[in-house]
This record gives C-alpha cells, structure tokens and sequence, in this order.
C-alpha cells in the first residue's frame, strides 16, 4: 500500500497524561499519525477484531475505501457503513505497542496490539 502521512503530526499514547496538555485512551500504546493519502489494499486477519473470521480487504483509492471483500459479517457491515461519503476516508494510521492489549471485543484494545 502506497501512503502519505503528516510530517508534523506524529504522536506516541504511552498512558502518561500528566503534562499539560497531553490526551489519549486507555489502555495505552500506539504510535499515530494522520493519513494525508492512501493507495492499495490493506489486508486484516481473522481475529484482529472480535467476530471477525475471515481474512478482510480494503481498496483504497485516494484515501477512500473504494473496495471491501470478504470479512464476514463485520465486512457487510463496513460494506453497508460506507455506503456513505463520510464512512469512506482512512483518517489515521496507528502502530499498536501494547502486547498486553488482548480484547477483540474492544476497538480501543485492538488497536493497541502488535
């Protein structure tokens, strides 16, 4: 997948938020940015989200899911969800840092595992 990332918007959710200023979730760990474009297929496995047994792949065009295949039931539902301009566009790129984040069932868990 050919991306294009911010330059200067690069952040790191180590779970510290005692400066002034400093925001993120829990559980932490995740390395993220803002995805200033995108091109190809991203490919999900089976387990990376909770109910989700078939591998998942996204099209991006542009910045824009243009294709979702397979991925079961949760791939209807994207499929359904981006129906919609606005459920289109891949708005940021995370790395996830926390090996001991295991829910599936749990999107700011999932995104926190390696």
């Amino acid at each position: 997948m050919n991306i294009k990332l911010s330059e200067t918007d690069i952040r790191v959710d180590t779970g510290n938020f005692s400066a002034d200023g400093s925001q993120g979730n829990l559980p932490a760990g995740e390395l993220f940015t803002l995805l200033i474009d995108a091109n190809g297929k991203l490919v999900v496995v089976p387990g990376w989200y909770k109910d989700l047994d078939d591998v998942l792949t996204f099209t991006f065009e542009n910045g824009e899911a243009v294709k979702i295949e397979a991925g079961g039931e949760i791939g209807e539902d994207l499929r359904i969800m981006c129906k919609k301009a606005q459920n289109r566009r891949i708005a940021k790129l995370g790395i996830g840092t926390n090996e001991k984040a295991k829910r599936p069932d749990n999107l700011l868990y999932s995104e926190k595992k390696p």
